[in-house]
């Protein structure tokens, strides 16, 4: 029987952009919890994500960028404000 994971983590990579950004800031600022945002390591896609983040929940707070998990990948702190 395969351990159960430590920390809850959801695989939303088959979802649209727009759904995955909400999810991620709606976690953040309704629940008050902090997440890893993973995104391909492609500048572009990082500046789109972390934008699109930063305008619809304003005052989320996005740490710096880390290696992601996969390669390919990086990993952004997604906190809320008073965090």
């Amino acid at each position: 029987m395969p351990a159960k994971p430590l920390i809850p983590h959801f695989d939303i990579a088959d979802d649209t952009e727009g759904k995955r950004i909400d999810m991620v800031g709606n976690a953040v600022m309704r629940q008050r919890t902090t997440v890893a945002m993973i995104i391909d390591d492609e500048q572009s896609k990082i500046t789109r994500h972390l934008r699109a983040l930063r305008r619809r929940f304003p005052g989320i707070v996005v740490g710096e960028k880390m290696s992601g998990l996969v390669k390919g990948t990086v990993m952004f702190k997604v906190s809320p404000p008073d965090a």
